[in-house]
């Protein structure tokens, strides 16, 4: 009997898979985030930031994509906009009581300068 193989999805083809189902579910932020998601892992952080803001914005007690949109920024350079993300992040992880989430994003915050 021999074993089935598994298949890794490109990050192409996880962009596109993710980006059909926000088209037939565009009020669905967990396909969203997961857009974002996808966009982030293939490279692209101003679309990644797009799509994770819009799920913010939908979602706003949502710590992952706030974490997300504060590494897009610093990836784009802009720093004031990754303090903000990234603040919010750190307030919703203290409240979460996500204690590696809040060191992660105090490292983050003090690679900023």
């Amino acid at each position: 009997m021999s074993t089935p193989k598994t298949v890794r999805l490109s990050s192409t083809s996880t962009v596109e898979r993710f980006r059909a189902l926000v088209d037939s579910h565009p009020d669905n932020e967990l396909y969203l985030f997961s857009l974002g998601k996808a966009c982030f892992d293939s490279g692209d952080y101003a679309l990644a930031s797009e799509h994770l803001e819009t799920a913010v914005a939908r979602r706003p007690d949502w710590m992952v994509p706030c974490v997300l949109i504060g590494r897009c920024a610093i990836e784009l350079g802009e720093i004031e906009k990754a303090r903000s993300y990234l603040a919010r992040a750190l307030v919703l992880a203290v409240a979460g009581g996500h204690e590696d989430t809040r060191r992660e994003v105090i490292r983050l915050m003090e690679s900023l300068g």
